[in-house]
């Protein structure tokens, strides 16, 4: 949207002198109308790009975009609050995004739904769980879900333990730069290079 440029232009002195009010100005004007800004703008808050820095706004337009579906705004929300960013540290809520977003394949959203059944964070431990959604993300190209299905495969956890398949996750993992990966493969005797 031209409101949104509008708002990069101020937000970065293009073409207009720099001026962050303005700025912000006009990513609230674009983010009310549309549940992709909402989430973009809430990143914008998270990070301090363009607007101030500020979690709570960043929750605010995270929770808007989300409620609205929107798969990003709903994985963004639950890492919010699993980290207890702009809200209280809530697993429970956490859990309830993130698996809005994985449902809706967000990889993230995934990643962390296996990640969290994996150490039974804010959930019972669920090795089913845990090797479903670690797999789906992994599937996807998720570097951290490949490291973490290549541990359970090593491990056995969830899965039979499996050398083979350890070093396929974990060799996928590094070959995207993943240093544990690399690490495990080393450990693994596998001469790892990319």
């Amino acid at each position: 949207m031209g409101q949104w440029k509008l708002g990069h232009m101020f937000a970065n002195g293009r073409g207009v002198v720099q001026d962050n009010e303005q700025a912000e100005h006009w990513f609230h004007k674009t983010a009310e109308q549309d549940s992709d800004y909402q989430w973009e703008l809430g990143e914008m808050y998270k990070n301090g790009h363009g607007v101030s820095q500020n979690d709570e706004q960043a929750v605010y337009w995270f929770r808007k975009a989300a409620e609205q579906g929107h798969e990003v705004g709903q994985w963004m929300l639950g890492e919010m609050y699993y980290y207890g960013q702009g809200v209280k540290q809530n697993y429970e809520q956490s859990m309830y995004w993130l698996r809005k977003a994985a449902e809706q394949d967000s990889e993230e959203g995934q990643q962390k739904l296996g990640y969290m059944y994996c150490y039974g964070i804010g959930v019972e431990r669920n090795d089913e769980q845990a090797v479903y959604w670690s797999r789906k993300a992994a599937d996807q190209g998720n570097e951290q879900a490949q490291f973490n299905l290549g541990w359970m495969y090593d491990r056995g956890q969830g899965v039979p333990q499996n050398d083979k398949e350890a070093v396929k996750w974990y060799g996928l993992a590094a070959d995207q730069g993943n240093t544990r990966a690399q690490e495990a493969l080393i450990k693994l005797g596998i001469d790892w290079k990319k």
